[in-house]
């Protein structure tokens, strides 16, 4: 599933780009349940520095390591810390709507894990990573909601 890798690519500059505690979305409805979107999805979150979770049975989650420089980047900007390192999350949530249709929502965010508290999960602003999560929905079938 090349278009997450796509994504995963853009969303890397999230790190050297934060801007508020937030979170960036794409949802798009399908008819069924999009087996091949969830499939793929863990498929793709697959390599080396990757890892699947799954907090709940509608929700997949992509936890990426950063590269050194922007890992250092977040920590430093967002007054991280060294025992748990700032990680790229991407994640799929698939709910039936009340007519039939799956929403499929895709976010993404930095987590910066802190001294004390919550992690902060921060937005970014790369250039092009709204329409990498619109395009990579779309391509599996989905219908954008809300654009």
């Amino acid at each position: 599933m090349k278009p997450l890798f796509g994504l995963l690519a853009a969303l890397l500059t999230v790190a050297s780009c934060t801007q508020d505690i937030a979170v960036n979305s794409a949802s798009a409805l399908y008819q069924t349940r999009p087996k091949a979107l969830i499939e793929g999805f863990a498929a793709a979150c697959s390599e080396p520095g990757e890892t699947l979770r799954r907090p709940d049975p509608g929700t997949w989650q992509c936890w990426v390591d950063l590269p050194a420089d922007m890992t250092a980047a977040a920590i430093l900007q967002h007054d991280g810390t060294l025992k748990a390192l700032p990680q790229l999350v991407v994640q799929l949530q698939i709910a039936q709507q009340a007519d039939g249709q799956f929403r499929a929502t895709l976010q993404d965010y930095l987590n910066v894990p802190q001294t004390s508290g919550a992690a902060l999960r921060i937005q970014g602003n790369a250039p092009g990573a709204q329409e990498a999560r619109n395009g990579l929905l779309r391509d599996m079938g989905g219908h954008i909601i809300g654009e």
